[in-house]
């Protein structure tokens, strides 16, 4: 059985994460983001972790940036929205303001081949909710981009190179979103390092 420890944000988003998670058959254990020894805690039940969606930046989510840094290695991370630009951020990613507000709007996304988009088509819409957005200017070397919006070139998802952590910028348990349901088990399928 798989368990997703989920990182809350105080955000109705990750609710619904967590249903999507659910009906794949995975257990979810909620952390509140607020809560550092929670955070920090890996229980040995946990296959995998998400970090969700949530308001404001990762300057403003301290606790969430030192989990991915001392977790990175132990665990598979799928950072969303808020979770994709902490990973970033750990990683030496510039978080700026993005060049349109995207709140319940959709955009095409170009995908390149990733186990993260296995058996789905290589390009598809996405629901984005979102101001801010990774700098592709001043990308950190240790990670790779795996997808872009078509209508703004903006990075919508990255890989690190060498551990099972994967950021999406667009969210997948998102109506507006096509196959968010295949990429979630996709992620369910990558294995501890």
């Amino acid at each position: 059985m798989k368990t997703v420890g989920l990182i809350d944000h105080h955000d109705s988003f990750c609710d619904n994460l967590a249903r999507y998670f659910k009906l794949l058959g995975v257990t979810i254990d909620f952390r509140q983001s607020d809560d550092l020894n929670s955070l920090l805690e890996i229980p040995s039940t946990w296959t995998h972790r998400c970090v969700g969606p949530g308001p404001g930046s990762p300057t403003s989510v301290p606790h969430s940036i030192r989990m991915i840094e001392l977790a990175y290695a132990r665990l598979p991370i799928l950072g969303v929205c808020l979770g994709h630009q902490c990973l970033a951020h750990v990683f030496g990613g510039t978080i700026i303001s993005s060049p349109k507000i995207h709140h319940g709007k959709t955009s095409m996304v170009t995908t390149v081949p990733d186990p993260l988009f296995q058996g789905l088509p290589g390009s598809f819409r996405v629901g984005r909710y979102h101001s801010l957005t990774v700098d592709p200017h001043v990308f950190p070397t240790d990670l790779k981009i795996i997808a872009t919006a078509q209508d703004s070139g903006e990075i919508m998802a990255l890989r690190h190179r060498n551990y099972p952590s994967v950021g999406i910028q667009f969210h997948p348990e998102s109506i507006l979103t096509e196959h968010g349901s295949a990429l979630l088990e996709n992620f369910i399928k990558s294995e501890n390092p």
